[in-house]
């Protein structure tokens, strides 16, 4: 017998079980946290995840072993900040590193804070001109983890950033628009 449904709870409730398990079948995740232990760097975090924040750095970190980049995207206040820095310490897996951040004008001294509260032993510094990113080249292998930090408008408008103007004279042809002309190139 076929169960009256008339909302999408009650489809749940129906049928929860059956999606949830065919779900399970078709889909092969990085990090099950029913049966996989969340990765150990977390713990040395200074600030502690939240069992689900944990979830998502592991699953983070995971990914980025098999792929050069991810999309982290969800809600206001989920912590995308905290995540995204400690799932780029656990993906270093204990090794010096050096991770530059794209970050909003206003965002900086935030990322900044939060990584001198979140990773142990980092070393921050916030790129004031893009020309400061040259010196990266110089300073040798990482030897703690490393932050540089830089605005987005300070990256878009680079070192060598002019305005793109032209300047030119315009002649008007007072015969072909008759003889008063527009009033602005009267005076």
């Amino acid at each position: 017998m076929k169960p009256d449904i008339h909302s999408l709870e009650q489809y749940l409730l129906a049928y929860g079980t059956i999606l949830g398990q065919q779900a399970q079948a078709a889909l092969n995740p990085l990090h099950d946290p029913a049966h996989d232990a969340n990765h150990p760097i977390i713990k040395t975090l200074l600030r502690k995840p939240y069992p689900a924040q944990a979830v998502v750095i592991t699953a983070i970190a995971k990914a980025l072993h098999r792929q050069k980049s991810l999309f982290f995207v969800g809600e206001m206040g989920v912590g995308k900040t905290y995540g995204g820095q400690a799932a780029i310490h656990c993906h270093a897996n204990g090794r010096p590193y050096r991770s530059l951040v794209w970050a909003p004008g206003q965002l900086l001294n935030k990322w900044r804070r939060e990584l001198l509260e979140t990773i142990p032993g980092c070393y921050v510094k916030v790129i004031e001109h893009c020309s400061d990113l040259l010196l990266l080249r110089e300073y040798g292998p990482p030897t703690c983890p490393e932050w540089y930090i830089i605005g987005r408008d300070t990256a878009k408008l680079g070192p060598g950033w002019e305005p793109a103007i032209v300047e030119r004279l315009v002649q008007y042809d007072t015969q072909m628009a008759g003889e008063a002309g527009p009033e602005h190139l009267r005076k």
